[in-house]
């Protein structure tokens, strides 16, 4: 199919809301080829999966930037900006909707730029939209909200809370919107500027069967695996710890669980000390994240439980850029492509002592995992039947005030190093990103944390995320703490014996979602979401060189969920 040219388009709704028509200065650049109301292609299996949970208010991702700028951020310019952007980014204007018995992408007839100016906490805000529902079968299925905030002389800052529905994004989408969008901004801000103009981004409209005949015996066994362990009967026993991590007590009537979070950022001298030894002991950051994440569960369990829990599976299931195994060309094409990748590691009283040694054979579980074992596309056949399963059955149980089934204990995405592919800065104008946070709404799914992480403008940022109908606040506060602990001892000392942290504390460093949770006694270094360190960046980053080694082995995979 030929390429078509941007044509001019209606706004439907109110003035506050939605962005006014403008005509796009460019051509299209991530282009859906057809016709505004046509049809594009049908779901694949991931996207079946979060296009059913979003008419549960599930699967929302939520991308929150802290803006800086030395001239005035008004909302009529980032409302253009967004305009701007839903008419060039063509996955902005995707809806779902059945046709011959299938979910297929459909493009809206209209574009609609659901826009406003929120004055409330940034945490509220957050809350709100990662826990918001779409009109699947309309759209559009994204939103934004601009949070204004006080500024000094020299100064203007805003927080931008974008969220936009898992179906047509995933982790590499969002930090592409994102630069994007910084790049319209500034180009948009200047009077006399460059005309915006995106870079070109090739769609999918077919997707290819990578799965060969020969995958089909790993394919059953994992069927018959997944059946009897989440469906048929639960896991909750060895998620838990044998009751060690407390699952929440039911409520009467029921209480719709709430997606929260916990985040902090390390310095940049520890940040750029782990990278060091990362290139040292020739692993990825990510299989580093793994046996930290690993460590710090299994002595909060073990702390609170009080008994010895080595020996216990600990199931981690990362989320992986599907990306990796197309052509070169397709790299940063738009939408949800992702696959799943999990493994059981038994614990060991012997993991915190030689924490490189578990890295080490992460690492090469890893390489061999994603590389010649090809599981991530393995597990593609599977993702729909299964997930769709358990998470229509943690629906069921919900409504009957039943704790959730459960069959890993963290799910990751990590974005890795994101120097190149979301800077922070942009050469067309002054507008800066100072600070980024990550999230995702999945109380219905089948893990009690999910574990986000990225570095950006030099600095790593921890995110974990928790469920209420999953895991208690205290819980998740002292995993969070001890596993930021051991990241922080780990990159100043080089291992996690030295002056080991208290996991029985709350984390001193870590910014909580206060719209939903509140410590009953704040630490006194407690920051909200509009803290002034997140605009401290600008004044002491520098522009370091890191080895895309310590990220991944294929520099063609440095901007994805998992390196």
């Amino acid at each position: 199919m030929a390429g078509v040219s941007l044509k001019k388009v209606k706004q439907e709704g109110g003035a506050q809301d939605v962005g006014e028509g403008h005509e796009a200065p460019c051509e299209d650049t991530w282009g859906i080829e057809v016709e505004p109301g046509e049809w594009v292609r049908t779901l694949n299996s991931m996207e079946t999966v979060f296009a059913w949970g979003g008419r549960h208010g599930c699967f929302n991702t939520v991308t929150t930037l802290w803006f800086t700028s030395p001239l005035p951020l008004h909302p009529h310019l980032i409302r253009h900006a967004l305009t701007l952007l839903a008419q060039q980014v063509k996955v902005l204007q995707l809806h779902v909707s059945w046709r011959w018995l299938r979910l297929w992408f459909r493009r809206m007839k209209h574009v609609i730029v659901d826009f406003r100016v929120d004055d409330r906490a940034v945490g509220e805000v957050v809350s709100d939209l990662v826990g918001s529902r779409y009109n699947m079968e309309r759209g559009p299925l994204w939103r934004a909200r601009l949070v204004p905030l006080p500024a000094p002389p020299d100064r203007h800052r805003a927080v931008l809370v974008l969220a936009v529905h898992h179906t047509i994004t995933d982790g590499l989408s969002n930090m592409i919107l994102s630069r994007d969008l910084l790049h319209l901004i500034n180009t948009t801000l200047l009077p006399h500027g460059p005309a915006p103009t995106l870079s070109p981004h090739r769609p999918i409209i077919t997707l290819t069967n990578m799965v060969k005949p020969g995958d089909w015996p790993y394919i059953l066994s994992i069927l018959y695996k997944k059946m009897s362990t989440s469906i048929l009967t639960s896991k909750n026993k060895t998620i838990y710890f044998g009751g060690a991590l407390p699952c929440p007590s039911a409520s009467c009537p029921p209480v719709p669980p709430v997606n929260r979070f916990l985040h902090t950022e390390l310095s940049a001298a520890t940040t750029t000390a782990l990278l060091a030894q990362c290139r040292a002991a020739e692993v990825t950051m990510h299989a580093v994240l793994l046996a930290v994440a690993q460590v710090a569960l299994v002595r909060v369990a073990g702390r609170r439980g009080g008994v010895d829990v080595a020996g216990t599976e600990v199931t981690i299931c990362n989320c992986v850029n599907f990306r990796r195994y197309m052509p070169p060309h397709l790299a940063h094409t738009p939408g949800c492509f992702i696959s799943l990748e999990d493994r059981e590691v038994p614990a060991s009283a012997d993991d915190e002592k030689d924490v490189w040694g578990l890295v080490t054979r992460l690492n090469t579980s890893l390489r061999h995992s994603l590389g010649p074992g090809r599981i991530p596309v393995k597990n593609t056949p599977l993702l729909r039947m299964i997930t769709l399963m358990v998470v229509g059955l943690n629906r069921a149980l919900a409504r009957m005030n039943r704790p959730h089934r459960c069959d890993s204990h963290i799910i990751t995405t990590n974005m890795g190093n994101l120097s190149e592919l979301l800077p922070g800065t942009c050469s067309a104008g002054p507008v800066q990103v100072a600070h980024m946070v990550r999230t995702v709404s999945s109380e219905m799914a089948c893990n009690p944390f999910m574990l986000a992480s990225h570095t950006f403008r030099g600095r790593l940022l921890l995110s974990l995320d928790y469920y209420t109908n999953k895991i208690t606040p205290a819980a998740a506060s002292q995993v969070f703490y001890c596993f930021v602990s051991m990241m922080t001892c780990l990159g100043n000392h080089g291992n996690l014996t030295h002056d080991g942290p208290d996991a029985d504390t709350t984390c001193p460093n870590a910014h909580h979602d206060q719209s939903t949770f509140t410590y009953t006694t704040p630490p006194q270094d407690y920051h909200a979401f509009n803290n002034e360190q997140y605009f401290t960046c600008e004044d002491d980053h520098d522009d370091h060189n890191y080895d895309k080694y310590n990220y991944n082995h294929d520099h063609n995979h440095n901007q994805q969920d998992l390196p």
